[in-house]
């Protein structure tokens, strides 16, 4: 599962990403509001599950995705 976020986010972010990298909007400069939604639209796809939209604010790093979709899949 943190591969698949790994990858989801370098494609959009189009930076190398891997696993454990402290990766957030903060930490990468284009991690802008549009490729947040573009994020959590992939992952919502790629996993099959939806994030409640009051989530949504949080989900701002690698750390944060990874926790949530780990909470929605079990």
């Amino acid at each position: 599962m943190e591969e698949k976020i790994a990858q989801i986010l370098s494609k959009i972010l189009k930076k190398d990403i891997k696993v454990g990298d402290n990766v957030s909007s903060t930490t990468v400069e284009n991690w802008d509001s549009l490729k947040s939604i573009e994020i959590i639209m992939t992952v919502e796809e790629e996993f099959d599950i939806s994030f409640n939209p009051a989530d949504i604010p949080q989900l701002k790093s690698m750390d944060a995705i990874v926790k949530k979709v780990k909470e929605l899949k079990c």
